[in-house]
């Protein structure tokens, strides 16, 4: 995957862009990760679950209320760019905790236009993310893989992909970037685990990959991803006339 380098259309907050990238005509959301001590964090806040939507799914409260709180303005803005430069493809890019912000925003962009007769092409792509919800919302990802395509890598030991614990989970398909070998890094598609009973089967993430480690350093979490240290490449910004 080649680094976004996208004209800006606007700056929402100094964490959240929507950008063109004229060549391959596509919109682009992109969101930042926080800078933070995540162990500090996960041990100091409540992991607490909230209904998604109007869904048997659970996600985690804090990162649904702050997403709530952009909702509106992000979807507005994607829409409207959508319309007025005629482009059906939309691609969110988030890194660590932008990666839940990002695939929120597409997920709430597919319920507004999940009805249309032409619907755009949605794809996500989140680097180092950590778990957004509990089993059903995994199974609810894995149910809309043919609408939405879902691109979940992480590095080598990096813990962040492994938080929060308790009842979250991601969903089935991982990309694991494998940095342990001296030689150029290895890519490793890493499928579901099915478990659950005959009434009711699960497929979530994969007990392999990054959930073999153990560690707690966060020095993998900023990659490199595919040779690219994570970022945002802007063009000036890019005026938009109806």
């Amino acid at each position: 995957m080649e680094a976004y380098c996208t004209h800006l259309v606007q700056m929402i907050t100094p964490f959240i862009y929507v950008g063109i990238k004229v060549e391959k005509k596509e919109i682009i959301l992109f969101v930042k990760g926080e800078r933070a001590n995540y162990l500090n964090y996960w041990s100091t806040r409540l992991t607490n679950l909230i209904q998604y939507l109007d869904s048997n799914t659970q996600v985690d409260a804090i990162f649904y209320t702050n997403f709530l709180q952009a909702q509106n303005q992000i979807i507005d803005l994607l829409q409207n760019t959508q319309k007025l430069t005629k482009l059906d493809s939309i691609v969110a890019v988030g890194h660590g905790v932008g990666g839940v912000y990002a695939t929120f925003a597409i997920l709430q962009y597919w319920e507004r236009v999940k009805n249309f007769n032409r619907k755009p092409s949605l794809k996500v792509y989140t680097f180092g993310q950590p778990r957004i919800g509990d089993r059903y919302f995994a199974q609810f990802l894995n149910s809309l893989q043919e609408y939405i395509q879902i691109y979940r890598f992480t590095h080598d030991d990096d813990p962040l992909p492994r938080l929060p614990t308790n009842s979250f989970t991601h969903s089935m398909m991982e990309f694991w970037i494998d940095d342990s070998c001296d030689c150029n890094s290895m890519i490793y598609k890493c499928p579901g685990l099915i478990t659950g009973t005959n009434e009711y089967l699960f497929i979530e993430e994969s007990n392999e990959c990054v959930n073999q480690f153990n560690t707690t350093s966060f020095r993998a979490n900023n990659g490199p991803y595919l040779g690219i240290r994570m970022g945002i490449c802007l063009d000036p910004l890019l005026p938009l006339s109806s």
